[in-house]
């Protein structure tokens, strides 16, 4: 079983609960092979009536992080490290039924209907803990898998250095554990800063478009890619236009 488990803050609440409805909207009836779990950060609340909406096809928890890190990185990564703690005890005590976990932030989309037993299909077949956008220096300036990946729930008791990363983003900070463990992904996608001045909004068609990655170093180097999940999206156009295909 998957656990989805949705981070957000005050600052991006209203693009991930739109995203919460878009990935709830996809789903055709209820999954029970799937579990929702909203994290939020201390200054956000959760939206009740998109909870009970999502409940319509998952089963739901809420989560508010305890832990006070505001800035980068430490608000990022207070997030992810309280929500991974959740979903490890709530599995161990049984409250919550999944060996895997999809980290997602508010920036991502899901890019085709079967997205989610695509991703439950490869990260079954990849024999590793962690499945996600393998990044190399060349691909987005640091050798990383993106954070918005799918990881063991137990990969912490092999590599305790994911519970306390130091220094820059979790992800890239602790990359080499990842790395060593991980597997390359070819269908979950990461662009950073997209419809940000850095790296200005392309388009809907962008988004459905093949992508390639950059670096010869990277693995799927030269392997024309159809991403199901990406990570990028950084206002309401990537939800608006994954929408416009699937609902119009």
């Amino acid at each position: 079983m998957l656990i989805l488990n949705l981070q957000f803050w005050s600052g991006d609440s209203a693009q991930a609960m739109a995203l919460a409805r878009l990935i709830a909207d996809i789903e055709p009836q209820f999954r029970s092979d799937v579990q929702f779990v909203f994290s939020a950060r201390f200054d956000a609340k959760h939206d009740k009536p998109t909870v009970d909406y999502v409940s319509k096809k998952f089963k739901v928890f809420c989560h508010t992080s305890t832990r006070r890190g505001t800035g980068w990185p430490k608000g990022p990564n207070s997030l992810f490290v309280d929500s991974y703690q959740f979903c490890i005890e709530a599995t161990r005590s049984g409250k919550i039924k999944g060996d895997a976990i999809l980290f997602i932030e508010a920036d991502c989309v899901p890019l085709h209907m079967r997205w989610l037993d695509m991703l439950i299909e490869e990260y079954k077949s990849c024999g590793k803990m962690v499945l996600g956008a393998w990044l190399e220096v060349g691909d987005c300036g640091t050798r990383h898998i993106n954070g918005n990946c799918i990881i063991h729930k137990d990969f912490w008791i092999k590599n305790r250095r994911i519970l306390a990363p130091s220094s820059g983003g979790w992800d890239a900070d602790c990359s080499g554990i990842l790395m060593k463990n991980g597997a390359p992904s070819r269908l979950i996608w990461s662009d950073y800063h997209l419809g940000t001045d850095r790296n200005p909004w392309r388009g809907c068609e962008y988004l459905f478009s093949e992508k390639l990655y950059r670096d010869p170093a990277n693995p799927l180097f030269g392997v024309a890619l159809k991403p199901v999940w990406m990570h990028g999206p950084k206002d309401m156009r990537g939800i608006e236009c994954v929408r416009e295909k699937f609902f119009k």
